[in-house]
């Protein structure tokens, strides 16, 4: 069990520093479009959603004093970033589908009442 856990850490590392090299290449860009913006966004929540995950698989069921909290606090994190997380995803595809054409406003509202829940 534990190298299931081992490789899950890895893979989660690895896409935290993918998830950076994409952030860095985005802020440095320096191109402020809506799309941009959004996707830099999506990228914070997903470092949120990899910290949260990392904190399970490097706390759960072990013997020290702090790690109940630490993992509470990242399920806290990788749960509570759902919501806008979902939100940016959806406001990035519209954004993106919005150069080819209209987008309607109901499935943006279709997203928030499925993000709300």
């Amino acid at each position: 069990m534990e190298n299931y856990n081992a490789i899950n850490i890895t893979l989660d590392l690895f896409s935290l520093v993918i998830t950076v090299m994409i952030g860095i290449y985005l802020i440095s860009r320096r191109n402020d479009s809506k799309e941009n913006r959004y996707f830099l966004w999506i990228c914070i929540w997903n470092l949120l959603f990899i910290i949260g995950d990392l904190s399970d698989w490097c706390c759960n069921g072990l013997a020290r004093s702090w790690y109940p909290i630490a993992l509470h606090i990242g399920q806290f994190l990788y749960y509570s970033v759902l919501t806008p997380f979902l939100y940016t995803m959806m406001k990035y595809v519209s954004e993106y589908l919005s150069v080819f054409r209209r987008v309607p406003r109901i499935y943006m509202r279709i997203t928030c009442l499925l993000a709300g829940l």
